[in-house]
């Protein structure tokens, strides 16, 4: 008897959170053909094309998520603690950093992806 393999390729375009649940039942299925002999299984996504907001249109909308963020904090940090200037500044950039990089960028950015 001659051992021949196939090779079932799917592939799922453009997946989002239905197709999620599609592509967790295929790798179940996936799992199970394979477990057939002489079946190859595999899955695979594609994204769709996504184009990235220009740098000049990031650069102003980061220029405007930062001034109100450094208008204000630096004197509140300046009033809580009487230390020198060195560490206002850095206390204020440490609170200032994060707070664009974890919760203003990522929501901005996804704003921008929606458009």
């Amino acid at each position: 008897m001659l051992n021949t393999t196939k090779t079932l390729k799917i592939t799922l375009q453009h997946p989002d959170k239905t197709s999620q649940t599609v592509e967790d039942k295929l790798s179940e299925w996936v799992e199970t053909l394979n477990q057939l002999e002489g079946v190859n299984c595999e899955v695979t996504t594609t994204q769709p094309a996504v184009t990235p907001p220009s740098r000049h249109l990031m650069a102003l909308l980061t220029f405007i998520c930062l001034v109100p963020l450094v208008y204000f904090i630096p004197p509140l940090v300046a009033k809580l603690l009487q230390a020198n200037h060195f560490i206002h500044v850095t206390i204020s950039v440490a609170i200032i950093v994060p707070i664009i990089t974890y919760l203003v960028m990522p929501r901005l950015v996804k704003q921008m992806a929606k458009r």
